[in-house]
């Protein structure tokens, strides 16, 4: 096999084939996507589930216009009341709004973020790969085939939830199948944190937390909780548990009343109120 052919990914030399790997995953694809979507980036929020885009994006707007508390994500159909409207935790919407008091207000700017988050996905993803397969050349067929693929192609560059909760999603996968190989406290933790923050962002996530954690109190159980790391592990993953149910009630408050929503979450108010 010919080492020297500039995009030969299965070379018989493991340096020149991992750094052009690397290139590929890191930069080709990358830039490539960028390419692509480059005509889609400064238009208004039009297509499929354009309702939910332009609800995020009207969280983020109020956000940089009236209020960053981010316990109080506002709608514009406010009635005769504040117009705070509390499902999903707006972490991705609270972000962004802080990028626009840097750089501005454009719309142009929330799909420029979006893509950001889908690039970091795909980063993501060629470390889960790589950590479950254990095989590098599995990794750039994968990041490939997960960039272009119909449903990630079309929803990255349009600002919502699900892609921030993905992305956490990705990393926490990774970084526990990573755990797995190292048994690392630290390796468990970050997991345990963005899978905990793709939970609160978007709360069907937390199927991939409930698996992390079943994974890990089993281990703990049959060690007899007897090894220290295992211990603390399952500890990192049950903390964000109760994490999540401490944030992630399914409950909101509307103008002081309670009223019924998937993925609402409690705050200081809403606590001291029901107290």
């Amino acid at each position: 096999m010919n080492s020297g052919a500039p995009w030969n990914l299965l070379s018989d030399d493991p340096t020149a084939a991992a750094a052009r790997r690397k290139l590929v995953v890191y930069i080709v694809i990358p830039l490539l996507s960028f390419a692509l979507h480059f005509h889609i980036f400064p238009r208004d929020l039009v297509g499929f589930h354009a309702w939910r885009q332009t609800q995020t994006q009207i969280n983020v707007e109020n956000f940089y216009s009236e209020d960053m508390n981010i316990l109080y994500p506002r709608i514009n159909e406010r009635g005769d009341g504040d117009g705070i409207h509390r499902m999903d935790f707006p972490l991705m919407q609270w972000i962004f709004a802080l990028v626009y008091r840097l750089l501005g207000h454009d719309v142009l700017l929330s799909r420029l973020l979006s893509f950001v988050i889908g690039v970091v996905t795909l980063y993501g993803f060629n470390h889960l790969i790589r950590n479950v397969f254990r095989d590098n050349r599995h990794a750039v067929f994968g990041v490939w085939a997960f960039c272009f693929s119909p449903v990630f192609y079309y929803y990255t560059v349009n600002p919502m939830p699900d892609n921030f909760a993905l992305c956490c999603s990705v990393w926490g996968m990774a970084l526990f199948f990573k755990y797995i190989r190292t048994k690392s406290l630290i390796d468990a933790s970050l997991s345990a944190v963005c899978l905990g923050v793709a939970t609160l962002a978007k709360p069907p996530f937390v199927v991939c937390l409930a698996g992390v954690a079943a994974y890990i109190m089993t281990g703990a159980v049959r060690s007899g909780f007897r090894h220290g790391k295992e211990y603390f592990s399952s500890r990192s993953f049950t903390s964000f548990f109760s994490f999540r149910h401490r944030f992630g009630t399914p409950q909101s408050f509307h103008n002081g009343r309670a009223t019924a929503s998937y993925g609402g979450y409690w705050t200081a108010d809403s606590l001291s109120s029901n107290s």
